[in-house]
């Protein structure tokens, strides 16, 4: 050990220090297997430390398997194979870099930070921690019972939706959602989503490794007949808003589904994601509310009406569907923590959430209002689809023919837009260039400004 320094300034114990340097001689091979090490006495007297030190720092040795003892003879190096030297110097990393930022981000994704209601959402949760209970226990798999009663009352009221609370399971995004409702459904279920559709539907279904076909819409709504000629067996759509398009169904459309999944053995997936904003007429029910069969699975979130960072979503599932879940709940532990799902439930028992929702409605109706006649008097020849609900609407370009160009040209000036054709699966071809345009997070003093930017470059397309 004639190499070996004590540092006293050292912020590591002396055997610490001790250890790491026997240890790192093993692993340089300075010291080889069945070397004997010096016995405790030597070694403390030759340090000029305690025997006690040199003990701590040999225990430490053994218990991690570096060396070995062996009754009245001493302490061994252990015979190590494969191992490999760990890098001691602490790099630091930088933060990853932020996606691009844009002037004018008319995104469909998001919050108006702005109008979030922190200070009542702070009251709630300094009320949750005072439930030590919730600390102690991983909670219920479904959910905590209190956020249930709450979202069983809520979805009676705006979404004429009448369930049981032992039929609503919380989770922490749709993801979670879909892979639940993959292991309760059968291995070989043939899945249709609309086209247009969200594409990350199709990215969850691609990575449980399922069946899945694009199915046409048209004007009312995903095609029935392509339903029954691909035979699909559940159908995930977004009726109260569609996504991308903005179209609503209509009850005769709906009644056909329902009456497609009751005749069919089939279910339906009606993933209500914005259903809290409509700004003209009652709000749409729900396709859940008609669903006599019990062939809808509802899913729906708190992420685009209150904080996409609260990770609350939750689902319904069919009577039928729940048992096979009540077969495997044992295997599941709701990721949302009880904490912030107490929270969230006394925001809404306490009225918090209804005055928030109709003040963000109040606002992004003001938004919406103030984007559709800033292009409507812009001097384009467009036609807007879908803006009477939702955070974004279609802008048909009708002068315009290539949209990918156009939705480029803008991103490259700073103007977040969207081209349809990143929806479609198949044939992208449109005859004019169809504009995903969203306020959901944009400034509403940015709007102007940013439509004057979209109608500049529009014109140099058009010209």
């Amino acid at each position: 050990m004639e190499r070996f320094t004590i540092n006293f300034n050292h912020d590591e114990f002396i055997y610490e220090q001790l250890y790491e340097y026997i240890k790192e001689r093993i692993l340089n091979k300075d010291l080889q297997a069945d070397d004997k090490l010096p016995s405790k006495r030597k070694l403390s007297h030759y340090l000029n430390i305690s025997e006690n030190t040199v003990q701590n720092a040999y225990d430490q040795l053994s218990d991690e398997g570096y060396i070995y003892s062996i009754e009245r003879s001493g302490f061994y190096v252990e015979k190590i194979q494969g191992l490999h030297r760990r890098s001691k110097s602490f790099v630091k990393e930088e933060f990853p870099k932020k996606e691009k930022s844009f002037l004018y981000d008319f995104s469909y994704h998001g919050i108006d930070p702005g109008f979030i209601d922190m200070d009542s959402y702070r009251r709630m949760m300094r009320k949750a921690m005072d439930r030590t209970d919730l600390l102690a226990h991983s909670g219920d798999p479904q959910g905590l019972f209190e956020l249930r009663q709450e979202i069983k009352g809520y979805l009676f009221s705006s979404r004429g939706v009448n369930v049981s609370v032992e039929d609503i399971i919380i989770s922490s995004g749709s993801e979670y959602l879909y892979s639940l409702l993959c292991r309760i459904l059968p291995k070989n279920t043939l899945y249709g989503l609309e086209n247009p559709g969200y594409h990350r539907t199709a990215l969850y279904f691609d990575q449980y490794q399922l069946d899945s076909y694009p199915i046409s819409m048209d004007e009312s709504g995903i095609c029935i007949d392509e339903l029954i000629d691909k035979k699909i067996d559940c159908v995930t759509i977004t009726p109260s808003h569609q996504f991308p398009t903005g179209i609503i169904y209509p009850v005769n459309r709906r009644i056909k589904l329902l009456k497609w999944a009751a005749s069919n053995n089939s279910y339906i997936i009606e993933d209500d994601y914005d259903s809290e904003f409509r700004y003209s007429g009652k709000p749409i029910p729900a396709l859940k509310s008609f669903d006599q069969e019990d062939r809808v699975v509802y899913m729906g979130s708190f992420s685009k009406c209150f904080s996409p960072a609260l990770r609350i979503s939750y689902m319904i599932l069919p009577k039928k569907l729940k048992e096979i879940y009540d077969d495997i709940i044992q295997f599941n532990a709701c990721p949302v923590p009880s904490i912030t799902q107490y929270a969230f439930s006394l925001f809404m028992n306490e009225g918090y959430f209804n005055k928030h929702l109709n003040r963000m409605r109040t606002h992004y109706g003001k938004k919406r209002k103030l984007l559709v006649e800033a292009l409507e008097q812009s001097g384009l020849n467009l036609q807007i689809q879908g803006m009477d609900s939702g955070l974004h609407f279609v802008c048909d370009f009708k002068d315009i023919q290539d949209e990918k160009a156009f939705v480029r040209s803008c991103r490259e000036e700073g103007i977040r837009l969207y081209n349809l054709s990143h929806y479609i699966a198949g044939d992208k071809s449109h005859s004019s260039a169809k504009i995903l345009i969203g306020y959901s997070i944009i400034n509403m003093d940015h709007i102007i400004e940013g439509v004057q930017k979209i109608t500049q470059i529009a014109q140099s397309f058009i010209q």
